[in-house]
Formats: C-alpha cells, sequence, structure tokens
C-alpha cells in the first residue's frame, strides 16, 4: 500500500497503536481527540493485555441476566424503567447476538485480534523504548467452587477451538502462583502468554512522544461528520 495520509479518530490506547503502526508502515498520520491522549477511558483502565479474551459479552446466558438489571438496585448493570423503550431495539441486537452462530463468528473476530496483541505491544515497546511498563505476568482468573469454575465452559471451549493455551488450576498450584490470595479459591485459569501494563497512562505518553517525535500530528478537535469528496478521500 503506498503511503497516504490517515486520520486516527480518538487517542487512547487502541488508537495511539493504530497511530505508530500506520507511522512504522510509512504514512502520514494524524490523531484527532479533543483530550490530550490517555487521559480518558484508557487512563484508569485494568491494563491487561489479555490473548485469551475471545467469550463474546452476549452469550448464550444473557438473557437470564436481565431480571437483575431491571430489578436490583444493586447490580453491577442498571437499566432504569423508563428508559427501556428507547433501549429495546439495541437490547433486541444484543439478545441476538446471543445465538451460537453469533456467538460462534464474534469469538472468531476476537481470537484474531487478541491472539497477536501481546506481541504487537512488545514490538511498539521496543520502538518506544517503554520496556518498564510492560510486564509478562500472565492472567489469572481464579474460583471458589466448582460450580463457579462450570461457568467457565464456554470460555474454554472457545479457546480451544481457537487454539489458545491456558492451564487449568488446583488450590495448591494457585498458591504457588500467587501467595497472597486467600486459600478459599480452589480452581483457576491461567494464561501464560498475556501481560499487564502498570501504568497505562505513561505506556501511552511513550507512544505519543514516539509516534509526535517522527512527524506524526495530534489535533485537539472533535469529529462532528466524515464527508467523501469528489476525488474519493475523506
Amino acid at each position: 500500500m503506498k503511503p497516504r495520509h490517515i486520520a486516527v479518530i480518538g487517542s487512547g490506547i487502541v488508537g495511539m497503536s493504530t497511530a505508530l503502526w500506520l507511522q512504522k508502515d510509512g504514512h502520514q498520520v494524524s490523531v484527532i481527540d479533543p483530550r490530550q491522549p490517555g487521559t480518558a477511558t484508557s487512563y484508569g483502565n485494568a491494563g491487561a493485555i489479555v490473548t485469551g479474551s475471545v467469550e463474546p459479552t452476549s452469550t448464550p446466558g444473557a438473557l437470564k441476566h436481565i431480571p437483575s438489571y431491571l430489578l436490583d438496585p444493586a447490580s453491577a448493570v442498571r437499566i432504569r424503567w423508563g428508559y427501556l423503550p428507547k433501549l429495546a431495539p439495541w437490547l433486541i441486537r444484543f439478545l441476538l447476538e446471543s445465538r451460537p452462530k453469533a456467538v460462534a463468528r464474534a469469538a472468531a473476530g476476537l481470537a484474531a485480534l487478541m491472539q497477536g496483541a501481546y506481541a504487537a505491544h512488545r514490538d511498539l515497546v521496543a520502538l518506544t523504548g517503554s520496556h518498564d511498563i510492560i510486564r509478562p505476568t500472565g492472567w489469572l482468573k481464579v474460583y471458589t467452587s466448582e460450580k463457579a469454575f462450570s461457568g467457565t465452559a464456554l470460555q474454554r471451549r472457545l479457546m480451544d477451538e481457537h487454539g489458545i493455551k491456558y492451564d487449568v488450576l488446583n488450590a495448591d498450584e494457585i498458591h504457588q502462583l500467587e501467595p497472597g490470595l486467600a486459600r478459599k479459591f480452589s480452581h483457576g485459569l491461567f494464561h501464560a502468554d498475556s501481560a499487564f501494563a502498570s501504568l497505562p497512562k505513561k505506556l501511552i505518553d511513550g507512544y505519543t512522544a514516539h509516534f509526535l517525535s517522527h512527524g506524526g500530528q495530534w489535533l485537539p478537535e472533535s469529529v462532528r461528520r466524515i464527508e467523501p469528496l469528489p476525488d474519493g478521500r475523506l
């Protein structure tokens, strides 16, 4: 692909990573965001780079959670009754995506994105000199009972289908890996090929500094609309 002028909308971790890769491939890149890079959602996220996260949000079990969203005031997700009519078209589409074929399609797309994520960040870390931020810790999920662990059956099946490696741990193995955890956790899933960004904002600052020093442009503007020009450009 010959060099082009490409605009990236948003300067979080996804936007700045995309901008760096495009710049690395020889394109002129402008990042558009009214806020400073890395100061919105990416500033306060968990910093996990998880190669095995291929289970989509909408799954066959999604329908059973809706009553708690409507009735339980302490639910992590709350839906106000008055907003339900406006939400209904989106909610119907969301539930349709929980059908097996839709879940399989979404998992395949997530696998294509996730499996190369850690390796891609390692390349960007080497490029930008941000070596002290990303740590190869792996990703551990723990469960207090056989019943809780059985809830990961779909997740494990999807990982198996896409060749994603993971280890199933017992209580002793969890304790050896994380001695500080309470001994109540009886089951665990461990993804060795995952990592942790200790300071997500600092990582984005490193990416941004390299991007700008190599001719990239950051525009503190809001995108109102995208329009085609007569010559085919946007």
